[in-house]
């Protein structure tokens, strides 16, 4: 499963909006959707750290080539 699946499924699992997640990491319905769809720029680290724990998973089970970068830093 790509990363924007995989967020949308995090997502709908813990039963949260694009805009309640959105309030949750301080960030806009359009950027969580533009992250969801793969559209623009990649989460930062900050960015995808924050997405993870608002979803209750680690940044590796949610972005895999994102958190093993960073894992590597």
């Amino acid at each position: 499963m790509d990363t924007p699946s995989r967020m949308k499924v995090f997502r709908v699992m813990v039963g949260l909006s694009q805009g309640a997640l959105a309030d949750r990491i301080h960030s806009h319905q359009i950027r969580v959707s533009r992250i969801e769809r793969g559209v623009g720029s990649p989460p930062d680290p900050n960015e995808a750290s924050a997405i993870a724990e608002a979803l209750g998973v680690s940044v590796v089970e949610l972005f895999p080539n994102l958190g093993r970068s960073l894992l590597y830093e």
